[in-house]
């Protein structure tokens, strides 16, 4: 469905069903969506990194935290997108001499757009929330205003558009760097909506030669070569079978030795969309072969040998399903464009 062709009632009655669903898969389970969205995000981040620890939600209604660790440390997560977070209570008034009793060991802001979309995640440690709390006189509780200074202070988890800093960090007991941390990019697969093909593979392949500085010219339907001749480039597309979980391919024997024929071949696949593509070089796509079932040339039904590809995807991590000599998911996420 073509969203921008929608009518206002079409869209309403789109966003009712969106909510409808986010709250039968336990997204949404108070009314504060802002809030919801954006704690889901932060604790799928979190289990998805490997250099993080595992955090789980706690029952609602739990008083100033909303996850723990497996150590027992305490988050609380504050969702915005505004400039400022929404307040904490349970806090000593402004002005008072009294020393706060500690509610957490971090607090995790994280930064939505007006779209909501994910803008950033900072976590700061007590001490830190203590430095940078905002007292809210209307709500007479705290609050955290998101400025370059806390975010200076925090330990940026995430950040849209900007590479992390080197900003010290406790974790689990141990200092770290967030330049340790891996960028895992929060992905909506596609696994609903059937792609044009052709449109697919000619933008993948413009992806793909700025990113490799290199200029394809498309010689079939999947086809590409460089104009100096050096690279070829084989695009496939498809769509996610619902039925087998998975995006399913078939490359014909004749695509080897054609790709053979130039000093550096690709073969991308594009999962769903223009978006998400896996790019192999030719040595690693050659590797991937031996583990793929193999269908043998039928003359008579007019169908050419080829090999069967497939892929499957959990959260952001995408696998090859190896078939031979056993089953077996083999992580290829890094090989996403």
């Amino acid at each position: 469905m073509e969203i921008e062709s929608c009518s206002v009632a079409e869209l309403i009655g789109l966003y009712s069903k969106t909510i409808k669903e986010l709250k039968h898969r336990g997204v949404l389970r108070t009314k504060n969506v802002i809030g919801e969205l954006g704690e889901y995000l932060v604790l799928e981040y979190y289990d998805r990194n490997p250099k993080l620890p595992n955090l789980t939600v706690v029952p609602v209604g739990t008083k100033n935290i909303n996850a723990i660790s497996q150590n027992g440390e305490r988050y609380s997560i504050k969702s915005t997108s505004r400039n400022v977070t929404g307040v904490i209570y349970g806090l000593e008034p402004q002005g008072s001499k009294i020393a706060d009793k500690q509610l957490f060991e971090y607090v995790i802001v994280c930064k939505l757009d007006d779209d909501c979309e994910l803008e950033g995640i900072y976590q700061l440690s007590w001490e830190m929330f203590q430095k940078h709390k905002k007292w809210h006189s209307r709500m007479s509780a705290w609050n955290i205003a998101v400025t370059r200074a806390m975010k200076e202070d925090s330990v940026v988890i995430y950040e849209r558009g900007v590479t992390a800093q080197s900003v010290s960090e406790i974790d689990e007991g141990v200092e770290t760097e967030v330049s340790d941390f891996e960028e895992v990019p929060i992905i909506v697969w596609n696994k609903t909506e059937k792609v044009n093909h052709t449109i697919v593979r000619d933008a993948v392949a413009e992806r793909l030669q700025k990113k490799l500085k290199s200029n394809f010219e498309k010689t079939s339907q999947s086809r590409y070569i460089s104009k100096d001749r050096d690279e070829a480039l084989f695009v496939l597309s498809a769509s996610y079978s619902q039925k087998n979980g998975e995006y399913w391919y078939s490359i014909n024997d004749e695509i080897i030795p054609w790709l053979e024929l130039y000093p550096k071949g690709y073969v991308a696949f594009a999962l769903g969309s223009v978006e998400q593509v896996l790019v192999f070089p030719f040595n690693e796509f050659s590797n991937l072969l031996n583990g793929c079932l193999r269908t043998k040339e039928d003359s008579e039904k007019k169908k050419k040998a080829h090999y069967h590809f497939s892929f499957s995807v959990e959260g952001s991590r995408v696998y090859f399903k190896k078939k031979l000599p056993e089953k077996e998911f083999i992580e290829v996420t890094e090989k996403l464009m």
